[in-house]
């Protein structure tokens, strides 16, 4: 933990900038990028953010959630609250506006022009009300569209779990479909890791009051899932057989299968005779999973570990082609509504779970300064609701954000 809060203090000890470039500018011959999540193609407020501040890039506010918020799924005011990610996903599949999404410093942004000069134009505004500007927010790496993210809050208590501790856990093994919504293939395989409800007993948290986690990677996606979903136990999976490219022929397989399959005898439509539950995984057919890392050119994550949440199927029918690979196919097409595309939720990378709800008054922990330490150390950060407070003495040592 100790290299975490030395990189956080170095964080800290270097701000992003100003918007009037004194600071920030970038070197013209080394166009700055975001390292934000690379998932949407379209997104440029952050691109144009670290350009204005360079010194962001990569860093805590280099993330979604400095324009966007979460929010409330389809069901009205008294529904789960989401995190940003979840939040435009769900905007998306109901055929809403994705400005739903942003936040009072995403809007001032967009009302500005949504392009570089924006950031500047809106440097002296305080778009979320809480009595700081937005360039004085960002120079203490605080939110300026969330107005519970101040210079004022102190930071939040957390505890750290070592990888090899997790291992050392009452380990659970379960053999799964993994069924993406966009990739060419899903595939079956075993995982092996740390049911919830046992980490966070090891954790000290208490859950009394709680509503669910959220799980972050380090390069700023997160799933959230009420407590609920996150404690019980789903239904046998279902293994099917004869998708692969040695029986539709080569191109045409759209399901990977271990060789051997786990359990001798399993036909096809057969129940998978293990118990499903939500996993904190280590280990994938019997391997330590490989640590993610970012690829330099696309900027995108690669790798699973070394712990990587693992969401076991709803329900579990056929599995469909995903959504890029489907034209032209008359068998098995991409099913949005009907099938249950668990790959989505199963964070690779996982470095911190946010236990819901963020109690008032703290900072939210630096899941993106602390996410590749965490990765490059091998630990677990867990914070939020329920997770014992540090004690005066050791508060000072919590990380600065």
């Amino acid at each position: 933990m100790k290299r975490i809060l030395i990189a956080m203090l170095a964080c800290l000890a270097t701000a992003p900038g100003s918007a009037d470039g004194a600071a920030g500018t970038a070197d013209a011959a080394a166009p700055v990028r975001s390292r934000a999540y690379q998932g949407h193609e379209n997104q440029t407020c952050c691109a144009s953010f670290v350009r204005v501040y360079p010194k962001a890039a990569g860093a805590r506010l280099d993330n979604c959630v400095l324009c966007h918020k979460g929010g409330a799924l389809a069901g009205g005011e008294q529904a789960p609250r989401v995190n940003a990610c979840d939040y435009c996903h769900q905007l998306h599949r109901q055929n809403r506006s994705l400005a739903d999404s942003l936040n009072r410093y995403g809007r001032a942004y967009a009302s500005a022009g949504a392009a570089e000069p924006a950031i500047r134009q809106i440097a002296d505004l305080d778009s979320d009300g809480d009595g700081y500007t937005n360039e004085d927010e960002i120079r203490q790496w605080r939110f300026p569209g969330n107005a519970s993210s101040t210079p004022a809050n102190p930071p939040c208590p957390y505890v750290t779990l070592r990888v090899d501790r997790i291992r050392s856990m009452p380990a659970h093994t379960q053999f799964l479909l993994v069924n993406p919504s966009q990739q060419r293939h899903a595939y079956y395989a075993t995982y092996t890791g740390v049911k919830l409800p046992d980490l966070l007993a090891c954790a000290g948290v208490d859950l009394e009051g709680a509503t669910g986690i959220t799980v972050f990677a380090p390069d700023g996606y997160a799933k959230t899932f009420s407590l609920q979903k996150a404690m019980k136990e789903y239904p046998q999976g279902i293994l099917y057989t004869g998708l692969d490219d040695e029986t539709l022929g080569e191109g045409n397989g759209f399901v990977q299968y271990p060789d051997p399959l786990p359990y001798s005898g399993l036909s096809n439509g057969d129940r998978i005779p293990c118990r499903q539950f939500m996993l904190l995984a280590y280990a994938r057919d019997a391997e330590r999973l490989e640590p993610s890392r970012i690829d330099p050119e696309t900027l995108r994550l690669h790798g699973e570990g070394p712990l990587r949440l693992i969401r076991p199927l709803e329900f579990s029918l056929m599995p469909d082609r995903g959504a890029r690979h489907s034209e032209g196919y008359q068998d098995h097409p991409y099913d949005p509504v009907n099938r249950d595309h668990n790959a989505g939720d199963m964070v690779r990378g996982v470095t911190c779970i946010r236990i819901e709800p963020m109690p008032p008054g703290y900072e939210e922990f630096d899941a993106i300064n602390s996410g590749w330490t965490c990765i490059q150390e091998g630990e677990l950060v867990i914070y939020g609701h329920g997770v014992k407070p540090f004690s005066a003495q050791d508060l000072s040592r919590a990380p600065p954000p």
